[in-house]
């Protein structure tokens, strides 16, 4: 009877009260024999100290259930914001870095600091353009966004010309 009823009762104490009361009407209901005042003393305290050890159990075992749900709440909150920091990381290095290098980074393991990779004929060409705030300040936002497109469009296409590889366009 108790098993069947401890998922209705979110409370040990409520459970431990029922169970009480369950063990005293059984108590009840059974047929008396010719008990003296002793034997119905003993009956009792033998009751009362199951109830007792039941109670002390249900409640140690509902701290110990609290304790390990607000551990695994604080677990998962901590995981989320783990995956949401590494995420944030790697957006960040893919903005700097190229995404080959950030790939085998982060596939294998390697701290940043101690990466490196070798070139034998490499060039690096760094472009910019001088006054480039204050011609913008006087024109249209649309006409610079076209003025940029055309800069970068004629970087692009001198790269294939070339057959050089283009890393990262940052601007």
């Amino acid at each position: 009877v108790i098993v069947l009823i401890r998922p209705l009762f979110r409370d040990a104490v409520q459970y431990i009260g029922v169970a009480c009361l369950t063990f005293f009407l059984i108590f009840l209901l059974q047929p008396v024999p010719e008990w003296t005042t002793l034997d119905f003393v003993i009956r009792w305290y033998e009751i009362f100290m199951v109830n007792l050890i039941a109670l002390i159990t249900v409640y140690d075992s509902e701290k110990t259930n609290r304790k390990l749900y607000g551990a695994l709440q604080l677990l998962r909150k901590q995981e989320h914001t783990l995956a949401m920091e590494q995420h944030r990381s790697a957006s960040m290095l893919m903005n700097i870095l190229p995404s080959s290098i950030v790939t085998k980074v982060q596939e294998d393991h390697i701290p940043l600091r101690a990466f490196s990779l070798e070139f034998k004929h490499c060039s690096i060409l760094l472009c910019d353009i001088v006054g480039f705030t204050m011609f913008s300040a006087g024109q249209d936002a649309a006409k610079i966004v076209w003025i940029l497109n055309d800069m970068f469009t004629k970087f692009d296409d001198e790269c294939c010309a070339l057959g050089v590889e283009k890393i990262k366009t940052i601007g």
